[in-house]
């Protein structure tokens, strides 16, 4: 069946009526078919907003993002700009997406707040099903059969995976820019506007800058120039150059990055028949996940023995070559089946396993675009029965069945749904599936531990990573989270020993090295802490808080002057890390430099305004420099921040000292030592306050109180020997 995207031209104003006529008809019943398709998709979706659980690839996208948690044009900048290797995130260059996040987190997105982030990509998701509908119309010019594949496509229980999986931001909104860039072709086919041609070109690299794997767009253009535009030609052919050039820019880029970053299993290495048996095992896998969605879950086990002995190898093997059949004989009577398989089989083609870069051979998330292939078909098919016995009717039997059955099928998908959302209630919730569903797994049973340790179950968590090594001794990651607990637990020297283990088995993993590097810093063992932060940044040299973690580690043994460069490598790979411009600050104040103090603080808090310590040791160097009024306004932030911070109220009550502001002095004095009162000094300080406000009875209260504790007290002695302190009818000594 193929679609026109010509519209006649009126030759008498009878003519031109009637056309205007059924134009608003055709663009109302389009209307009213994309407002449907968003209001059950909202509905469905809709309990996502609540959901709260994070997966295995969460922390590194959200959880510990220094960038996306600090959102500024210098994180954006750094998102953009680091192409080959990402610092923040394993693997793909995708800077759009993690923008996105970033933006999210702005507008008030949390680790345990988790709605602005579903709120966004279910708006993404919703709109991706309008863009299906869209496409799909004005491929085949009939409105509700495309409105019931976007349906079909948005109440999908695959396609929750994508919505409530943050870290899968990049897989709705590069299908967002991948569908607006199909749509806008077709308006290039219709009007060859240059304009809407380079368009195109721009929402192709905004969807590689979202997610690579949707490079294979230009090939999937091509195909619907074959099936419905019918226009594949030289010419169709030479307009994708400028695409496919984006398309091996890109391919090239993600294999760099994600080859040092998270590394490669390439064909070679797994052998070429093993990669085919994995591809055709994959595929058949997806196919029947799409047309009966049951036991989803976010990781599936790899298939073993990658053999023919093997039941589900051995399905796949057969099911593509049945389905490789039917589609060579359905040429001799359609495009559209052909087109439709190879639509899908060509968007799916970078995720089946070819090259290998994912700790799971497959996921739900995978057939979130594809899906658009198998969905034209189904519209054709609809289009077909709608139109079949009468188009211009506005009912008959075909349609009452075509829209029983569409309406049975949404139900039932939507049921899905619904309880599909349910168990990524949290991160135990959703863990728990997994291993309900693949019990002997070890990575779904290592994100249960995880989230244990994340609610404070440390025991429980043990004894999840404790099961996973009964199983498999060899898994270097349940070391590294058994390392952790331990060390919640205060088992320091245990701690140590699990991460030791770890480097055993997978000595160039640097986060492990930082992670050992940490715990000996808590066993006071600095010197081995620095050889392992030395060789984590042998391993990643442009990780920011490795420097930073070197740094500290100087400072405790008291060696300032290795701290400074470490610190200020920190601050040179990353701008927007707070903590080092702090340290920084520290420095210099120890070395008397108070302006550059000041200036080092003063970065810190802009990046981090919350930090109640940074905002009274900026004003500490400002009433260094003699800026009182200034420096009582950081101790003021400092102390509305953390009303808890002693050192604030006494860095206050000397700041109002100096300004001979005696009341104010004492009033701050006063808060310091409820909250210190063992600090003698700030007694006695407290004391003279007193006594400079006239209240001498309790200046000498208080200095008394001192001398009960330390009776050799010198100052606060000092204080009372003082004429200001004895009894106004005492007499002088002789």
């Amino acid at each position: 069946m193929t679609g026109t995207l010509r519209i006649p031209t009126p030759t008498n104003h009878a003519d031109r009526t009637d056309v205007h006529y059924r134009k608003w008809k055709r663009l109302l019943g389009l209307g009213l078919a994309i407002t449907g398709v968003s209001t059950v998709v909202l509905v469905t979706h809709l309990p996502v907003l609540q959901a709260g659980a994070l997966c295995f690839d969460d922390p590194q996208f959200l959880t510990n993002n220094r960038l996306v948690q600090t959102p500024s044009w210098a994180s954006a900048w750094r998102f953009l700009t680091e192409v080959l290797e990402p610092s923040t995130v394993d693997g793909y260059y995708l800077p759009l997406s993690m923008v996105s996040l970033m933006l999210d987190y702005a507008r008030a997105g949390r680790v345990d707040q988790l709605t602005p982030f579903h709120a966004t990509s279910l708006a993404l998701h919703i709109a991706n099903a309008c863009l299906i509908v869209l496409l799909l119309y004005q491929l085949l010019r009939c409105a509700w059969p495309a409105a019931f594949a976007g349906i079909l496509f948005g109440v999908h229980p695959l396609t929750v995976e994508p919505v409530a999986w943050v870290g899968e931001r990049k897989t709705v909104l590069a299908a967002f820019f991948a569908l607006v860039c199909f749509n806008v072709y077709l308006r290039y086919v219709r009007t060859r506007s240059r304009k809407t041609y380079a368009l195109t070109i721009v929402l192709f690299l905004f969807a590689l800058l979202s997610k690579p794997t949707t490079t294979p767009l230009p090939l999937l253009l091509l195909l619907l120039d074959y099936w419905l535009l019918n226009r594949l030609n030289r010419t169709a052919l030479l307009e994708k150059l400028p695409h496919f050039i984006l398309a091996a820019v890109s391919s090239i880029v993600t294999l760099i990055s994600h080859q040092r970053t998270a590394g490669l299993e390439m064909p070679t290495q797994r052998g070429f028949v093993d990669t085919a048996y994995l591809v055709c095992h994959n595929f058949v896998f997806l196919l029947r996940k799409i047309a009966w969605p049951t036991e989803l879950s976010s990781h599936y086990p790899f298939p073993e023995p990658l053999t023919l002995a093997n039941t589900p190898v051995l399905v796949g093997i057969v099911g593509t070559a049945l389905l490789t059949m039917i589609v060579i004989l359905s040429l001799r009577r359609t495009r559209s089946v052909a087109t439709g398989v190879a639509f899908f089989l060509v968007a799916v083609l970078p995720t089946l396993g070819i090259v290998g870069f994912a700790l799971t051979p497959i996921s739900d998330k995978y057939v979130y675009l594809p899906a658009v292939g198998l969905l034209t078909l189904l519209t054709a098919w609809l289009t077909r029965l709608w139109n079949v016995s009468n188009p211009e009717s506005r009912w008959n039997s075909r349609r009452a069945a075509v829209v029983a059955t569409v309406a049975v099928a949404a139900v039932l998908l939507s049921v899905a749904t619904r309880r599909q959302i349910g168990h990524w209630r949290d991160s135990e919730s959703w863990a728990r599936r997994m291993i309900e569903l693949s019990p002997t797994a070890s990575r779904p049973r290592l994100h249960l531990g995880i989230a244990l340790v994340g609610k404070g179950r440390i025991s429980e968590a043990v004894e999840q990573f404790r099961e996973i090594l009964k199983r498999d001794p060899d898994y270097y990651q349940a070391y590294d989270n058994l390392g952790m607990a331990y060390g919640r637990q205060g088992r320091f020297d245990d701690a140590v020993e699990q991460y030791r283990i770890a480097l055993q088995l997978h000595p160039e993993w640097a986060f492990n090295h930082q992670n050992l590097a940490n715990f000996l810093c808590h066993l006071d063992r600095f010197d081995e802490a620095v050889e392992h932060y030395r060789e984590a940044l042998r391993i990643t040299p442009h990780d920011a808080s490795l420097h930073f973690d070197l740094g500290n580690a100087y400072v405790r043994m008291n060696r300032s002057d290795d701290a400074l460069p470490a610190y200020q490598e920190a601050v040179r790979l990353d701008p927007t890390l707070a903590g080092p411009h702090a340290k920084l600050g520290s420095l210099h104040m120890r070395a008397g430099q108070y302006r550059r103090a000041e200036e080092e603080y003063r970065r810190a808090v802009d990046l981090e305004p919350n930090n109640a310590e940074t905002n009274n040791n900026l004003g500490f160097a400002l009433a260094r420099l003699g800026h009182v009024d200034q420096a009582v306004q950081a101790y003021t932030r400092a102390i509305r921040l953390n009303p808890k911070l002693a050192t604030a109220y006494v860095n206050l009550g000397d700041a109002f000292r100096s300004a001979q502001q005696w009341a104010d002095a004492a009033n701050a004095y006063a808060h310091g030592v409820r909250l210190d009162p063992e600090n003698l000094d700030l007694r006695v300080a407290f004391a003279e306050m007193l006594l400079a406000g006239d209240r001498r009875d309790d200046a000498v209260a208080e200095l008394h109180a001192v001398l009960r504790v330390d009776p050799q007290h010198s100052r606060a002695l000092a204080i009372l020997a003082t004429p200001a302190a004895r009894p106004r009818n005492a007499s002088s000594p002789p």
